[in-house]
């Protein structure tokens, strides 16, 4: 399977880009390295693309967190968190230094986060589309500043700046294992990030360059108490959605 590894920001960190359009052949092999759960997660998806893409990032994940664990692909065991952020199972590294990662795709473009060291990483990846009006999104789901900022924007500039703070926002939403509902409460500011005013909640930030016409940002934030409750997830997956679709 091809993993590109990318320049790491800061020590401690990998980060590897994934091509998600593989041939036949390395789709049968990515399959044979998925769980049973995945499997039947990846016989879900109603259009063939979308179960493809989902096969390959799944079977990148578990090669990269395998080379980690000094495991076999199949062999690593997932589990996800109270607020249903995905992590390894506890006892999958007994003793280990603690290891966190993160996964994100768009379109044919995966991204995979390793971080050694306390606290989280988040990862987020996103393609732009002419069909979406970006000012429009930024109204309903930016604060009004950022909003604003986008609106500001060059026409050939605009998708841009909106996925740049998007992605930030999601990585960083990601790490803490937060809901999409609190995006508005995401304040992005050159290389940092955080929820409102909080000073608890202040993350790394660095924005990605992956493939054309596409954003991306990785986020190191803190493991605090009471930033990622269950109440918060809950509330948050009743507005998931993708940004290339330009709604909620």
């Amino acid at each position: 399977m091809e993993l590109t590894v990318l320049p790491p920001p800061v020590q401690g960190l990998r980060l590897w880009r994934v091509p998600l359009d593989q041939d036949v052949a390395a789709r049968r092999r990515a399959w044979a390295l998925l769980s049973p759960d995945e499997q039947a997660s990846a016989g879900r998806f109603a259009q063939a693309g979308d179960r493809h893409r989902y096969t390959v990032a799944r079977a990148a994940l578990r090669t990269v967190l395998g080379q980690a664990c000094r495991l076999h692909p199949r062999a690593v065991r997932l589990a996800t968190s109270e607020t249903g952020r995905p992590r390894l199972a506890p006892r999958a590294r007994p003793g280990a230094r603690p290891l966190d990662f993160n996964l994100s795709h768009s379109g044919d473009v995966a991204l995979i986060a390793l971080w050694r060291g306390t606290g989280r990483v988040g990862v987020d990846v996103e393609h732009g589309s002419a069909l979406v009006d970006y000012a429009a999104v930024a109204r309903s789901m930016f604060p009004a500043v950022e909003a604003d900022r986008v609106a500001a924007a060059r026409d050939e500039d605009r998708a841009d700046r909106f996925l740049r703070l998007w992605t930030a926002k999601e990585a960083y939403l990601k790490a803490l294992g937060v809901g999409i509902a609190r995006l508005r409460d995401v304040v992005v500011r050159p290389g940092s990030v955080r929820l409102g005013a909080d000073p608890r909640s202040a993350g790394r930030l660095w924005p990605l360059d992956v493939a054309a016409g596409c954003a991306a940002a990785v986020v190191l934030c803190p493991a605090t108490p009471g930033l990622g409750t269950p109440d918060a997830r809950r509330r948050g997956t009743t507005t998931r959605w993708r940004v290339s679709d330009g709604r909620p």
